[in-house]
């Protein structure tokens, strides 16, 4: 099978020839800055500046090289970045060389540190010593620019698709920056609670502005794209941010409409990220129609792999949680890593439709031979006859 076949078998929870590996493909599922320079260097693969895909995670575009050294299936593309706007240099505080969308400006900040600034606004900020850009803000009502879409972008993300559509045989994955929820904002959550006219009024308006922006975006993408990945952390480490019964009265019903509208329009399947203890929340994606759930963080209350398989197997497919990235990925040795993944795959794959992939990010302090290491175990892994 091709990789695309691969990941489109697992997304259609057929069967396949192995588990397909996500790495790169999505903003949740990649390598910051400096630990993509280690894992090239540990390749042997010439170190260039990354190319930023996002400046608040210090998220770098995983190049066709690496992607095939390490035999991973898909391959990710941004809807803003350099590739739209241009690129420019910028040096991080760890000494790695990067290239920054000339869309945003980077400033000293006069308590230390860096100030990350767009159209005049300043965003997020890095403290003296730190590794990522931090929100200066996160607002109650969130909402989508479909003017932001012009035809320019959307010409050029119509380019990029179909360079990665016909140039490669991986699965497409567009990450795209809408959210399905807005945890970020307690006013938010408790306005779910208190204010429920003014939530569907607004939340209404946010998914209207959404389905226009994906409207424009559908010209670019057509049947070139195989996910679309979409955002909104619903989840803390101990549980969610909101009940169920919330959830499926006040946001399912907006929400559906996007992942309707998208099925409608594309061949495309919908994956949805969300950190966090989610189990409970589970049920309420289904019904929103999620095709693949990601991140997986098996570490959070209620997540384990067994307990999701039990529960949600077959339902949805299950993207990620191969290994936990925040301890057993980072700490762990070489051979407790492989046994690690042989646990979890042995549980994510009593179904048809797994796609392999860490519980987020790699982050600069990974040892890139634990990486190799996770990464090989699971191409090693005997799928299991259903």
């Amino acid at each position: 099978m091709t990789s695309r076949e691969r990941v489109l078998a697992a997304l259609n929870q057929r069967p396949h020839d192995r588990i397909p590996i996500d790495l790169g493909g999505t903003f949740a599922s990649g390598f910051t800055a400096r630990a993509y320079d280690r894992i090239r260097e540990h390749l042997g693969i010439k170190v260039s500046p990354g190319k930023i895909m996002s400046e608040e995670m210090m998220l770098v575009e995983v190049e066709a090289e690496v992607l095939n050294r390490l035999g991973v299936d898909t391959i990710g593309i941004y809807t803003c970045s350099g590739h739209f706007h241009g690129w420019q240099d910028w040096t991080a505080p760890d000494g790695t060389r990067v290239k920054l969308s000339r869309e945003v400006m980077v400033k000293p900040s006069v308590e230390g540190g860096w100030e990350l600034w767009r159209k005049g606004t300043k965003c997020s900020v890095m403290p003296s010593g730190g590794h990522y850009f931090d929100a200066c803000d996160y607002v109650k009502w969130r909402d989508a620019d479909p003017s932001v879409y012009t035809d320019v972008i959307v010409d050029h993300l119509a380019e990029r698709c179909s360079s990665a559509r016909h140039n490669t045989d991986l699965a497409v994955v567009l990450s795209v920056p809408f959210t399905i929820f807005n945890g970020t904002n307690t006013d938010f959550l408790c306005a779910l609670y208190t204010d429920k006219e003014e939530v569907n009024e607004q939340v209404g308006r946010w998914v209207d502005h959404t389905l226009e922006s994906l409207d424009r975006l559908f010209r670019a993408t057509g049947a070139l794209v195989d996910v679309f990945a979409f955002s909104g952390d619903a989840g803390t480490q101990r549980a969610p941010l909101i009940g169920p019964d919330v959830y499926e009265e006040m946001l399912l019903p907006h929400f559906r409409r996007v992942t309707e509208h998208i099925h409608r329009h594309t061949p495309a399947k919908f994956f949805y990220h969300t950190c966090g203890s989610v189990y409970k929340l589970i049920p309420g994606f289904i019904k929103l129609v999620v095709d693949a759930l990601n991140p997986l963080q098996v570490t959070a209350a209620d997540m384990e792999a067994d307990r999701l398989v039990n529960e949600f197997g077959g339902k949805l497919v299950f993207w990620g949680g191969g290994i936990d990235a925040q301890h057993t990925l980072l700490e762990g040795n070489q051979d407790q890593i492989r046994e690690k993944v042989r646990q979890q795959l042995t549980q994510f794959t009593r179904y048809p439709g797994y796609v392999f992939a860490f519980d987020h990010n790699v982050q600069h302090d990974v040892p890139p031979e634990n990486v190799i290491a996770a990464i090989d175990e699971a191409k090693a892994f005997r799928l299991q006859k259903n």
